[in-house]
């Protein structure tokens, strides 16, 4: 035996650790550079790299998005409670699909659209359920979930579902259900915690998100944490480095207040979670709400990120964006450049959104 040609290192191992070594220099920059500016502004971790453009004209009725998406093909997709709009390259209106209804592949009132390598996925938080189309938007098939309130799903790399719940049906309520390509139900994690209670009477709170690696993130509207499921370990951990402008709601409100409408009020009174997402290779943006519109003197409303890695360290804070996210792909983030409820009293060509990649200025 050649002890000399045994001692040859592997091309394969050796482009493994390189890329290991080119992620975990990149994200130990964006540490220490964030520890350095713990409070930076948008535009020192941003950089713009395209603005998207639709045409608006009397014959396109635009319903107010509950999700926007963008294919790989740069097609807009503008999902609705009852239906999709599809933008090509150029902002034309191409296609609209109507879904209302209550049979197979229709819906009552969507609640989050997802966008994967192969289909959209919709989950109908009125008919409980999930829908499944492919990229050109027609059914394929669907799958009813748990009866313990739901609005928002995430898809895993190995092609799972999971559910983020919402009702506290007891003390042990699962937060998360698992469920596999067919809509069988297969596991359940975690504990529903108080603070989610606001969440199931507003339409944006909450968020879930998967990183392609077999984990799982979510968090709920009225808190602060990120709880981490790794699904390889069937363990769950939580990041817990609560932002300075957070406002928590009172337990004892929480414990006692029940009706929809005065839950919903409730939310106001405190600082909202509004977003989670995944960002290349390994970054966690937590999305905050600030402000109370129902207040008297009415409260702006103000957008705040929270930059983590998905070790749980946190990269940077209070980094103010001026609308919240649409959409996020690979290592950027799309945001509109108005509130989409405006976007719909425009005519013309219109200058819709802005795509940012993120950076560590020098």
């Amino acid at each position: 035996m050649n002890i000399i040609e045994n001692l040859r290192p592997n091309p394969l191992c050796i482009a493994f650790f390189l890329a290991l070594f080119l992620v975990t220099s990149n994200n130990n920059a964006f540490s220490q550079y964030a520890k350095q500016n713990p409070s930076k502004a948008f535009k020192d971790l941003f950089v713009k790299n395209k603005e998207i453009f639709i045409s608006i004209d009397e014959n396109t009725l635009l319903d107010r998005p509950v999700s926007i998406l963008q294919t790989k093909n740069d097609q807009l997709i503008w999902g609705e409670k009852e239906g999709i709009k599809v933008f090509d390259q150029s902002g034309a209106l191409i296609k609209k699909v109507e879904l209302s209804g209550r049979g197979p592949g229709e819906l009552i009132r969507a609640s989050q659209y997802n966008l994967t390598e192969s289909n959209i996925t919709i989950l109908d938080a009125s008919q409980l359920k999930v829908i499944v189309l492919n990229n050109d938007c027609e059914f394929q098939h669907e799958f009813l979930v748990a009866k313990n309130r739901t609005k928002l799903h995430a898809k895993s790399s190995k092609g799972n579902y999971y559910t983020l719940n919402e009702l506290m049906l007891n003390s042990e309520t699962p937060a998360l259900s698992k469920y596999d390509s067919t809509g069988t139900k297969i596991a359940e994690w975690g504990i529903v915690p108080l603070t989610a209670k606001t969440q199931r009477a507003n339409q944006n709170g909450g968020g879930i998100t998967s990183d392609g690696r077999g984990n799982i993130y979510y968090s709920y509207q009225g808190d602060f944490r990120i709880w981490k499921l790794n699904t390889s370990e069937n363990s769950i951990s939580i990041f817990k480095n609560k932002p300075s402008y957070f406002k928590p709601i009172s337990q004892k409100e929480l414990q006692t207040t029940q009706r929809a409408r005065k839950l919903f009020y409730l939310g106001y009174k405190g600082t909202r979670l509004t977003g989670l997402f995944f960002l290349k290779p390994n970054i966690i943006l937590q999305q905050f709400e600030t402000g109370n519109p129902f207040n008297k003197p009415k409260e702006e409303l103000t957008y705040y990120l929270e930059i983590w890695n998905t070790s749980g360290e946190k990269l940077a804070s209070k980094i103010e964006i001026p609308y919240p996210i649409a959409w996020v792909d690979q290592n950027s983030i799309t945001l509109p450049t108005m509130y989409p409820s405006k976007i719909l009293q425009q005519k013309g060509e219109i200058k819709a959104f802005k795509t940012f990649t993120i950076q560590i200025s020098k």
